[in-house]
């Protein structure tokens, strides 16, 4: 059994059993060979176990930092987001934003008839 405060497994050559790096990563045995079937974490099979590389585990730790990262950072505004632009009171949309709260009676019977005004307004510009 190795004594893990002292032993650093980044430096080392030997293969890692599945326990062991279930407890580098402290998930569970099981959760490693999920990640191991899904290809999430390299492994090689000696005889009729999987051994992961140290060099693999390390590299396998980085990507979930970069996940993590990229989780965490704000989204870039994708081309699509900036096509539409703030709604302004000058806009025809604007409109229609109190017309709920109208006293008028027949505002969903007539919503067809207000978006064609407000359509007809904005081409009118």
């Amino acid at each position: 059994m190795i004594a893990w405060a002292s032993y650093d497994w980044r430096r080392s050559s030997e293969l890692l059993t599945i326990a062991e790096a279930a407890k580098i990563l402290k998930a569970s045995v099981s959760t490693i060979r999920a990640w191991i079937r899904a290809g999430r974490l390299p492994s090689v099979k000696v005889g009729h176990f999987r051994r992961v590389r140290p060099d693999d585990l390390e590299a396998f730790i980085e990507a979930g930092r970069e996940a993590r990262k990229a989780a965490l950072s704000p989204p870039e505004a994708s081309p699509r987001s900036r096509r539409f632009l703030p709604l302004t009171p000058e806009d025809p949309l604007f409109q229609l934003i109190g017309i709920g709260d109208s006293r008028l009676k027949d505002v969903a019977e007539q919503h067809d008839r207000y978006l064609a005004e407000a359509l007809l307004q904005e081409r009118g510009r």
